[in-house]
């Protein structure tokens, strides 16, 4: 019996000592892992996000250029340089609202991309086409129509003929409208 209980009482003793050397986290993980500006609420003029998993950050200067509309009836944030990523909701902006980013005449994200990952495109403005999205979300974190914020996250996925699906994905946008 005695046996036993000194077996039972050394296994105790192995599965203690390793669960003392666990390693306890303290703080959460950052909130953004891949070294994008935080999502604020404070008009702080960003826009950024993952691009199949690379990181995308508006940065301003020359012809690039951040815009945010608030209308009524719709809402559009877009960052323009030397390509483009717009989202376009046609509907009422409102705080801690989700809108799904896939009806491309009233609801998308937008991004360009090289011509070439596609199999018929006839344009005449040279090697970029505009792609709406298929399937994703905005998710606006703030509408402060009194001093003409807008916030939010955002993600969603474009379909090519010959390139891969283009994945925008960990957005976050904060912006002075007009």
């Amino acid at each position: 019996m005695k046996n036993i209980q000194y077996t039972i009482g050394f296994i105790a003793l192995i599965i203690l000592t390793g669960c003392s050397s666990c390693k306890k986290t303290a703080n959460p993980p950052p909130d953004n892992p891949y070294g994008l500006p935080n999502a604020t609420q404070t008009g702080a003029n960003i826009f950024a996000c993952l691009i199949n998993g690379t990181p995308w950050i508006f940065r301003g200067g020359g012809y690039a250029i951040l815009n945010a509309k608030v209308r009524d009836t719709a809402f559009s944030i877009g960052a323009y340089d030397s390509t483009t990523t717009i989202i376009y909701v046609l509907s009422v902006p409102s705080t801690n609202k989700i809108y799904r980013l896939n009806d491309t005449t009233k609801v998308y994200g937008l991004r360009t991309v090289e011509k070439s990952c596609f199999q018929n495109y006839i344009n005449g403005y040279g090697n970029i086409v505009p792609i709406k999205s298929y399937d994703g979300e905005v998710h606006l974190t703030k509408v402060d129509s009194v001093n003409k914020i807008i916030s939010g996250t955002f993600w969603f996925h474009i379909k090519t003929d010959y390139c891969d699906t283009i994945k925008i994905s960990n957005g976050r946008f904060d912006c002075q409208f007009h």
